[in-house]
């Protein structure tokens, strides 16, 4: 199973928490079949250093190497937009600039430009395909930035690789401690190592099978099912120390540790059996869940559960004879011992005033029942991150900037174009009702920013227009000027 386990790759696209037929992740496929990509990505600018001559050069420079990336279809923003306008980068006249910028409806409308002007955001599309190795040259690309200028990166592959980092902290840092912790209590309660190991053995038996057996399978660890590995160690752990505990009575009354071992196993066959059984059962039913990870934590629980049972019944018995060690050398648990008179007089105290422990109990039960309307559900992506976290940081600063955090997707599909050339959604007509859309979605005060090929012909217009009315022939010059610059064209496109 060695080698299963190291094909376990972490995966937390956002297509596997969806429900197999739901239908937002068939949306989600036919728009990546019709704009394929990998992925947006915003970079966030600011500070008092930005509208600088040092600044801007640098920001200017940082979008032609954004669009240099290996794996990046676009790099776009209010510069690269606005470069066809400028003579010279960066502009001569700094202020006059930034008053323009200010001015320029398309920034705001983007999400590019922060409503009080001191923040600018450049928008990164990635390929299809492009993974971490793309994100790493962003963030490489971004660094360096000049005194004064900040640099926020923030998007679905910035979280996406920050849940495949918390997946890998609990393999690789929760479960280890998991196991220091329960070695340390398991020597201080039986002071013996092979008592101590016998049960962590057994736990490090079932995981390794379990995963193992999901590496050879091709699942992928995600934020749900990275859950499964401490949760079948705890299961795991109470069942083994539950049966040492009763080995240890037999074998240091005297008994060989062979025929401690088979009675042990008298005594608690039956309760292992229906422990397994109904522990499979219900782990087993979340398999009938729509969600494919719901589905799959409960078909790899039900298996580990499985396998824990049997090795139970198999490798375990082996394991307590190998703990019991040289004959005589047989020293009870004392805390143990302590713990077990301890748990006999709570336990005789509640019979003793059993009518004021039910009392007591169906008044704490009321009142947390007061507590479940409260209940809701949280499928917000930030709160998986704790406060101060890098990427919750990133996508908090660009709420506080009132420039937006996350991108709503708008798919408008046409016939078949009239033309090869400059039809379908080209035409300036239709682009003048896409910008009408943009407008439309604007005015919802939920939506921070709204922007499409026909804001850009319209800021193009403004441009442009000194006096007189737009007509259909100033609209086909506004989309030819726009197409004349490469990074306002590729926009266009995408």
């Amino acid at each position: 199973m060695v080698p299963g386990l190291l094909r376990l790759r972490p995966d937390n696209a956002p297509q596997v928490f969806f429900a197999r037929d739901a239908s937002p992740l068939e949306e989600h496929t036919r728009l990546r079949e019709a704009f394929p990509g990998g992925g947006e990505v915003r970079v966030a600018l600011t500070g008092p250093g930005l509208f600088t001559t040092e600044g801007l050069a640098w920001a200017g420079e940082l979008e032609t190497r954004l669009a240099e990336v290996e794996g990046v279809r676009l790099a776009a923003g209010p510069l690269a937009v606005h470069r066809w306008s400028e003579s010279a980068w960066p502009p001569s006249d700094l202020a006059a600039y930034r008053a323009r910028l200010d001015r320029a409806a398309a920034g705001r409308m983007a999400g590019w430009v922060a409503p009080d002007g001191g923040t600018l955001s450049s928008l990164v599309l990635f390929e299809p395909g492009a993974g971490p190795a793309t994100l790493a040259a962003v963030e490489h690309a971004v660094s360096g930035s000049p005194t004064g200028v900040e640099v926020h990166l923030t998007g679905l592959p910035v979280l996406q690789r920050a849940l495949d980092e918390g997946v890998q902290s609990v393999a690789f840092r929760i479960v280890p401690l998991l196991v220091g912790v329960s070695t340390l209590l398991l020597l201080l309660v039986f002071r013996r190592l092979r008592r101590a190991l016998a049960p962590l053995l057994l736990v490090g038996f079932v995981e390794l099978v379990t995963f193992g057996a999901m590496g050879y399978a091709g699942a992928p660890i995600n934020l749900v099912n990275s859950v499964l590995a401490p949760l079948l160690f705890v299961i795991g752990l109470a069942s083994a120390v539950h049966v040492l505990m009763q080995f240890v009575r037999t074998h240091t009354g005297g008994q060989d540790p062979v025929e401690a071992a088979q009675r042990t196993f008298r005594d608690k066959a039956p309760p292992i059996v229906w422990s397994g059984a109904t522990t499979f059962v219900a782990f087993g039913s979340l398999a009938l869940s729509d969600l494919p990870v719901v589905s799959a934590l409960g078909g790899w629980s039900a298996l580990g559960i499985a396998v824990l049972t049997a090795a139970m019944f198999t490798l375990y018995p082996a394991l307590l004879v190998w703990a019991a060690g040289a004959r005589g050398a047989h020293t009870p648990p004392v805390l143990e011992a302590h713990a077990s008179r301890w748990g006999r007089s709570l336990a005789e105290g509640a019979v003793r005033h059993r009518h004021s422990v039910t009392v007591a109990t169906l008044a704490l039960m009321g009142a947390c029942t007061a507590g479940l309307p409260r209940l809701a559900v949280g499928d917000d992506l930030v709160m998986a991150f704790r406060e101060g976290h890098p990427a919750r940081a990133s996508l908090d600063f660009l709420q506080d900037e009132k420039m937006g955090a996350f991108p709503l997707e708008v798919l408008v599909e046409l016939g078949a174009p009239e033309s090869p050339e400059g039809a379908g959604l080209r035409e300036p007509a239709r682009l003048q009702a896409l910008a009408e859309l943009s407008a439309r979605l604007r005015d919802d005060p939920r939506i921070a920013a709204a922007f499409g090929p026909g804001d850009l012909v319209e800021e193009a217009i403004e441009a442009i227009l000194v006096e007189g009315e737009v007509d259909e022939n100033l609209r086909w010059m506004a989309l030819a000027t726009v197409q004349s610059v490469p990074e306002s064209k590729a926009l266009l496109r995408s």
